[in-house]
């Protein structure tokens, strides 16, 4: 649990620095107001690592879930299984 707090914290405070980057925004169609993350992907420096935190972020939610006996989302325990009804 703690870990993944640790996941998230690290992710914030990567995304608070990338705030303060100005290249997206340089990088955007008049109106636009999100932000041009294919740009970020082959310019920003902390992209690739903030995706990689994501992931790994992932794994760790997952392996929680795993301990507390939730199953992951779109899958269906045995008992579960819908029968689909051909009209």
């Amino acid at each position: 649990m703690q870990e993944l707090k640790a996941a998230r914290l690290e992710i914030c405070a990567m995304l608070n620095q990338c705030q303060s980057c100005n290249l997206p925004l340089l990088h955007r169609r008049p109106g636009q107001k999100k932000r041009n993350n294919q740009f970020c992907a082959t310019h920003c420096s902390f992209y690739r690592e903030i995706q990689m935190k994501r992931r790994s972020m992932e794994r760790l939610q997952i392996q929680r879930r795993a301990q507390l006996g939730v199953p992951r989302t779109g899958t269906m325990e045995p008992d579960e299984e819908r029968v689909f009804v051909l009209s």
